[in-house]
């Protein structure tokens, strides 16, 4: 982030669980915009927007893999998500035939997390009219 000259703000282990690292879902942004700013009642969430920027279908895959298995492993989560109370890849798509592909994706890299991961998507003309 310092080097692409992004505002961020770091994080130490101790500060994790509080209000600012509560996360229970990873965005897959293909719409290049996603914004949940003011969106009310949005859960909290990471972004990942290589989609939106045109990064491969496995790239995005192999991305979605590796962060959901940092949000449920030792280093993130652990036990926190179950298949009663599932980690969610929300897929936010231009169109149906991107959320479809998209979906199906996202549906791939859940599949490997047994019941834990649950997939939900949406088109962005929802996210501008919330």
């Amino acid at each position: 982030a310092e080097r692409l000259g992004a505002i961020h703000i770091y994080l130490n282990e101790e500060e994790m669980a509080n209000e600012y690292h509560n996360e229970v879902a990873i965005v897959l942004d293909q719409t290049g915009k996603f914004n949940s700013t003011n969106l009310q009642s949005f859960p909290s969430h990471f972004v990942c927007s290589g989609a939106g920027v045109g990064l491969s279908e496995s790239y995005m895959k192999t991305e979605l893999e590796t962060l959901t298995g940092i949000a449920l492993g030792h280093h993130g989560y652990g036990d926190r998500f179950s298949s009663k109370n599932p980690f969610y890849i929300l897929v936010a798509a231009n169109n149906a035939a991107e959320q479809k592909f998209w979906e199906e994706a996202a549906k791939e890299v859940a599949a490997k997390f047994e019941s834990k991961v649950s997939v939900k998507s949406f088109l962005s003309p929802e996210i501008e009219n919330s």
